[in-house]
């Protein structure tokens, strides 16, 4: 408790590696994820950052059954087997009327693999975007906050203003610094949401024959 309340008092920046969730909430305010050739920032309390992974699991396993749905629906559908224009009648049936729309043959294996992956490729497109904009308002934090700490670090510091100019300085660079970090956290929030409404909300959809 000692060590929790001296590093709650403390308004710089602290980096903090551990497992003991107890003692993280109380002082965590952002926790960054690390993954090969990735990193992503969330705003909150290690519990907050648990719930959201817990989210995105939940909306990509709830995405892969609409998929499964949305696939089986239209290998059922009467009209699953038309394709260019054509209806996909099995051979000696032409000339039969609606008793062929009613019959038509089901999608192939390889016809539904390539329904799917096309349906992936479109959300990737959607998401792409969205994607790179959320890496490059994760890059802008990283460099801000880092920038911000030390600028406080030496702020803190009386030595740093026994020169009035660099003083002056590093106290208007401080002042910039401050809105543009908290532009590159709007933003972030904004892609963050964006991807969540993509997944959530279009990743059952199927493409659009």
């Amino acid at each position: 408790n000692v060590l929790l309340n001296a590093l709650k008092e403390y308004e710089g920046t602290i980096v903090v590696v551990s497992h003991d969730r107890a003692f993280l909430d109380p002082l965590v305010t952002k926790v960054l994820e690390f993954t090969p050739g990735k990193m992503r920032t969330f705003l909150g309390t290690v519990s907050d950052y648990l719930g959201k992974k817990d989210e995105e699991a939940r909306a990509a396993r709830s995405g892969a059954g609409k998929i499964r749905s949305a696939t089986g629906a239209a290998l059922n559908h009467p009209g699953a087997g038309v394709q260019g224009g054509r209806s996909a009648r099995p051979e000696g049936t032409h000339g039969r009327g609606t008793e062929d729309a009613d019959t038509a043959a089901p999608l192939s294996e390889k016809e539904r693999k390539r329904y799917e992956a096309e349906h992936r490729q479109k959300l990737s497109r959607e998401l792409k975007p969205w994607k790179d904009k959320l890496a490059a308002a994760e890059k802008e934090i990283a460099l801000l906050e880092s920038r911000v700490a030390e600028l406080e670090s030496k702020m803190a510091d009386p030595q740093s203003y026994k020169n009035a100019e660099v003083a002056k300085a590093m106290t208007i660079e401080y002042q910039g610094a401050k809105p543009r970090l908290e532009k590159a956290y709007a933003e972030w929030g904004r892609c963050t949401q964006a991807i969540d409404k993509i997944t959530v909300g279009d990743a059952g959809h199927p493409p659009a024959n």
